[in-house]
C-alpha cells in the first residue's frame, strides 16, 4: 500500500565540524563494489565494530537489535554493550578521529558540515522525524487541527492560531533553527520578534513549562515533547502541518531523518556490512510497528540513563504511537532513500536535502561554489538497492532449493531482512541440490 512519508522536521541547529578535524586526513572517494559482490561459502562473516550512539529515542535503536541478538544473528557485535555513549548531533569528530567507527545523528545536522566532513557518509535512514511543534496548555488555546477540522482554511486557521501568541512567552531550544518558527508566525503577518522568546535546554523547558513559567513550548527532544503532551500540553500547530499544507515552501526543511553514518573508508572496506547492519534497523523497525511497548521495553531503561528522562515502556511506545517518529519499513523505503518511484508525488531524501543544501548556499553557511550535491553525504539509495537486488534474487533461488538445511536457513535469514546471506545460503542450496 503506497504510503506518502511526511518527512517534515526543521534542522535543529546548523552545527559545522571544527576544521582541526576536517576530512581532508580520510578518503573522501567511494570505491564500492561494481555490482552485487557477496562473499563465498555459507559462513556469515563476524565483524565487530566500534558503534557510538546519540541521545535521541530512534537513534538509540540499535540497542534493541543488540539485546534481542538480532546483529549477532547478522554476523555483528560491538566493541562495547550499548554501544559508546557518543554525541554525533553537535559534531562529527568522533567518527573523523576513530572514536567510532559508525553511529547515528540527525540528517539535517549533517548537511551544514559537508564542507569540511566530506569523509563522512550515511547509509541508513529508517526513521524520519516529526518532533518540531509548538505546544500549549490543552483546552487553553485554539489548535491548527481543532480548526480545520471545523472547516477552516489552513491559511486562516493558521492567523487565528499564531495570533494566540502575540506578546506571549516561547520558550525554544538553544540553538534551534528559527525557520519554522518564523514561517508559522509568518501566517498571522508574525516573526519571532513579536513573541516573547527563552531559550533553554529542554529538560528546564519541560520544568518551566510544567511550572507555568512559559505560554508556550517547543522542546528539541521527542522525548520531552512526549512528557509534555502526556502531562496535559498539546500541539496548536506542528512542522507537518506547515509541510502537508505549504509543501513548496517547506520542502528545505523536510530532510528530518535519523541516520546512520559511517566514513567512506570504512564503506569501502566494509560495505556488506553496511547492507546487513541496514538488514537489522528493518527487523527492529518491524519489532517496533508490531508491538511497540514490548520493543520499547527492551531498551527503555538505556534511553533514560542515556537522556535523562524517566519513561515507561508504555511512554516510550508513544513516541512511535503518536507520530513523533515515523518508523519507515522496507517497502516503503524506496520513496525515501530515492530516488522517488516515477510518477509519485512523495520527495525523497536526496530531492530534501538538495532544497537544504541550496538554502545553506543561499545563506552561505555552505560555500555557493563548491555546488555540493546530496549524494556526497549519503549512499542510502545504493544500500537499498543493493538490499531490494538481494531480496529478488533470493526469492527466486529459495524457490528452487531443494529441503534441507540450507533452505531452511535461507528462509530464516529472509524473514530477518538478511537478504545478502539469504541470497548466499539459497544460492549454495541450490548448487548442492545440483551436485
Amino acid at each position: 500500500m503506497k504510503r506518502r512519508i511526511a518527512a517534515v522536521a526543521a534542522a535543529l541547529a546548523l552545527v559545522v565540524a571544527c576544521s582541526s578535524c576536517s576530512g581532508s586526513v580520510r578518503v573522501r572517494d567511494l570505491a564500492l563494489p561494481d555490482g552485487l559482490d557477496p562473499e563465498p561459502g555459507t559462513a556469515i562473516p563476524q565483524m565487530t565494530i566500534n558503534a557510538g550512539w546519540s541521545p535521541i529515542g530512534d537513534g538509540l535503536i540499535p540497542v534493541i537489535g543488540e539485546r534481542k541478538g538480532y546483529f549477532a544473528d547478522a554476523g555483528i557485535d560491538f566493541t562495547r554493550p550499548n554501544g559508546l555513549k557518543t554525541d554525533l548531533l553537535s559534531s562529527m569528530t568522533p567518527l573523523l578521529n576513530d572514536q567510532v567507527e559508525l553511529g547515528a545523528t540527525y540528517m539535517p545536522l549533517l548537511t551544514p558540515q559537508m564542507g569540511t566532513v566530506q569523509s563522512v557518509t550515511t547509509f541508513a535512514l529508517p526513521t524520519a522525524s516529526h518532533v518540531v511543534r509548538i505546544l500549549a496548555p490543552q483546552g487553553k488555546y485554539d489548535t491548527l487541527s481543532e480548526l480545520m477540522s471545523r472547516g477552516v482554511p489552513f491559511a486562516e486557521a493558521g492567523r487565528r492560531v499564531m495570533e494566540q501568541l502575540r506578546g506571549k512567552k516561547l520558550m525554544l531550544y538553544t540553538g534551534v533553527d528559527p525557520q519554522f518558527y518564523n514561517m508559522a508566525l509568518g501566517l498571522a503577518g508574525m516573526t519571532l520578534d513579536d513573541v516573547e522568546t527563552s531559550y533553554m535546554g529542554d529538560p528546564d523547558m519541560v520544568t518551566a513549562a510544567q511550572s507555568g513559567k512559559g505560554d508556550f513550548a517547543s522542546p528539541n527532544g521527542a522525548v520531552q515533547v512526549s512528557q509534555l503532551q502526556q502531562s496535559g500540553w498539546e500541539p496548536l500547530i506542528t512542522i507537518t502541518d506547515i509541510f502537508e499544507n505549504m509543501p513548496a515552501e517547506s520542502l528545505n526543511m523536510a530532510n528530518s531523518y535519523t541516520g546512520f553514518v559511517t566514513t567512506k573508508q570504512f564503506a569501502n572496506e566494509h560495505y556488506n556490512t553496511l547492507l546487513r547492519f541496514t538488514s537489522v534497523l528493518f527487523r527492529i523497525s518491524r519489532d517496533l510497528q508490531q508491538d511497540p511497548v514490548a520493543a520499547c521495553g527492551v531498551y527503555v531503561d538505556y534511553v533514560n540513563s542515556y537522556t535523562g528522562s524517566d519513561m515507561t515502556a508504555e511512554d516510550c511506545s508513544k513516541l512511535y504511537t503518536d507520530g513523533l517518529y515515523e518508523l519507515i519499513d522496507f517497502d516503503s523505503y524506496q520513496a525515501v532513500s530515492g530516488p522517488a518511484v516515477e510518477g509519485s508525488d512523495d520527495t525523497d531524501y536526496l530531492t530534501e536535502t538538495q532544497a537544504q543544501i541550496e538554502r545553506l548556499e543561499d545563506n552561505h553557511v555552505l560555500d555557493p561554489a563548491s555546488h555540493h550535491q546530496a549524494e556526497e553525504i549519503s549512499i542510502a539509495h545504493r544500500v537499498y538497492a543493493d538490499l531490494r537486488a538481494y531480496r529478488d534474487q533470493a526469492a527466486e533461488l529459495i524457490e528452487t532449493a531443494p529441503a534441507g538445511e540450507l533452505r531452511t536457513e535461507a528462509e530464516e535469514l529472509f524473514d530477518e531482512f538478511n537478504y545478502l546471506d539469504a541470497y548466499r545460503l539459497a544460492k549454495a542450496a541450490n548448487e548442492e541440490g545440483a551436485a
